[in-house]
């Protein structure tokens, strides 16, 4: 036998409603299998619209995953491009400070070749006006 049709099964509560229902006429009656039926299909109609929502967020979130396996692929190439420019850089620096301290030398060297020559010239001169001196008084 049934559950529901079977008295020695039924909660109070069950027989409750089963008398309740006894006393509703067959109009009633269709109209409450018709609420349920349809409350039933709404529901229906629900948990198929939450599927596919459920379907459509799961494909979004693979494509999220891809973008994000993507992007840390790209990060992963412009943190090495990165570094490589951050190499190049420092052995621009090097190059630039050699450059400065090889300038800073001939710098010196051309002070230091510019009174050399002043210091012949000055000689030079004394020279000549000591020659003309000489060729002066002989």
């Amino acid at each position: 036998m049934n559950k529901v049709t079977s008295k020695e099964n039924l909660s109070p509560s069950d027989k409750g409603r089963k008398t309740k229902l006894f006393k509703k006429s067959v109009e009633d009656l269709v109209n409450i299998i018709l609420r349920k039926d349809d409350i039933e299909r709404k529901n229906q109609r629900n948990i198929e619209n939450y599927k596919s929502v459920i379907a459509l967020n799961e494909k979004r979130i693979e494509t999220i995953k891809d973008s994000l396996a993507k992007a840390e692929e790209y990060s992963a190439v412009v943190e090495n491009e990165l570094s490589k420019k951050k190499d190049e850089v420092k052995e621009l620096q090097n190059m630039l400070s050699d450059a400065q301290d090889s300038i800073s030398r001939l710098m010196y060297e051309k002070d230091r070749i510019t009174k050399t020559e002043i210091k012949l010239a000055v000689g030079v001169v004394t020279l000549m006006a000591a020659l003309i001196v000489v060729v002066w008084v002989m």
